[in-house]
């Protein structure tokens, strides 16, 4: 039965990573945007360019610590077998869930530098692709500033 515990707790581990998809979009707010204002401002893309977001919060590597360790304390024959055992397990098993979060969690995303006339240069990284440079936008300013297109 022991067995079964370990490989359903591994098994556990890498759904709670595999399944953690971050959202990132200019079209989320968040609860407490609600009834508040924030400063926006004209601007002009001047620069894009792909980019990769590595969204990891470490939720990979304590897991796969955790589960390295469970694992490596009953490889051994007697307890100071099995303490070196806990040790590696758990260095081994946070790298690789570690690795495995940072692979399952990228995210492409896109960097515009826009210029304005109030602000001067600002550099804003979003998900959306629908922006080009010399295209006229609003920025919205804040703890996470975001572009959106500016009227017709």
């Amino acid at each position: 039965m022991k067995k079964y515990q370990k490989i359903l707790l591994l098994i556990s581990a890498i759904a709670v990573v595999g399944c953690s998809t971050p959202v990132d979009s200019n079209k989320v707010y968040s609860r407490s945007a609600l009834n508040s204002a924030t400063r926006t401002i004209e601007a002009v893309i001047v620069s894009k360019r792909d980019v990769l977001v590595d969204p990891s919060t470490g939720v990979g590597s304590s897991a796969g610590g955790a589960v390295g360790a469970i694992g490596g304390s009953s490889l051994g024959g007697s307890r100071r077998d099995n303490l070196a055992g806990a040790v590696v397990g758990a260095v081994v098993g946070s790298a690789i869930g570690s690795a495995m979060e940072s692979s399952a969690t990228k995210i492409n995303a896109f960097e515009y530098i826009v210029k304005s006339d109030v602000a001067g240069l600002l550099t804003v990284v979003q998900t959306d692709n629908e922006f080009s440079v010399g295209q006229k936008v609003f920025v919205i300013l804040g703890s996470k500033p975001v572009i959106v297109k500016a009227g017709p």
